[in-house]
């Protein structure tokens, strides 16, 4: 039977490039409007550390509601509808914030 992996385990795995993962899953709450963000998906999580940053996946909160937070990314016109759970902060990542488009 496959091993399911559940939100504490995803909690544990090791940071990626200087993001704090460990403990830092967002909540819709503590997101604000014009917040960098990075969203890694729930696979990326388990694998390599390199692997989890990827350029397009960098962006910037443009708003919320009760359920989703809706990220414009890179290289996109429009904003997307993310899950705050795969929202990480890039507030300690300025080499990262410079990449965004203000």
């Amino acid at each position: 039977m496959k091993k399911r992996f559940t939100d504490e385990f995803r909690r544990t795995k090791p940071a990626s490039a200087g993001l704090n993962l460990k403990n830092k899953v967002m909540r819709i709450e503590d997101i604000n409007e014009g917040d960098p963000v990075i969203y890694i998906p729930d696979h990326l999580l388990v694998g390599p550390k390199e692997d989890m940053i990827h350029e397009e996946n960098l962006g910037r909160v443009v708003v919320k509601n009760r359920n989703y937070v809706f990220v414009r990314y890179i290289n996109s016109e429009s904003s997307k509808a993310t899950k705050p759970e795969n929202l990480y902060s890039l507030k300690q990542r300025p080499d990262l914030i410079a990449k965004i488009p203000s």
